[in-house]
């Protein structure tokens, strides 16, 4: 694929897309695959799904089963922000490490 091809500007208009719809579509996906299968997690009950995204909610006790997404968007969140912060200036690289540490307290 050329640079300045039509090709390409198609390609970069559907990474652009993506790039803006996977931070919010997956932990969104994952919360409603988990309050789908709120009760059987609570309950204790194996079933075929609740068992297939285990992997989301086996490191909490039951009655925290949601925060996995919600972990999720902190890490997205907390790795995206600081990238928006200009370099450039020295004083920059300090905001940035001043933001990431916030991010991580909250």
């Amino acid at each position: 694929v050329e640079c300045d091809s039509d090709k390409h500007a198609r390609l970069v208009s559907i990474s652009w897309f993506f790039l803006a719809v996977w931070p919010i579509a997956v932990p969104l996906s994952y919360l409603a695959a988990l309050i789908h299968s709120r009760h059987d997690i609570q309950l204790h009950l194996p079933t075929y799904h609740s068992n297939a995204i285990k992997f989301l909610w086996a490191g909490y006790k039951e009655q925290f089963f949601w925060w996995e997404p919600l972990e999720m968007a902190r890490k997205i969140i907390l790795t995206s922000a600081v990238v928006f912060i200009d370099i450039n200036e020295g004083y920059n690289n300090l905001l940035r490490l001043f933001v990431g540490l916030l991010l991580t307290m909250v």
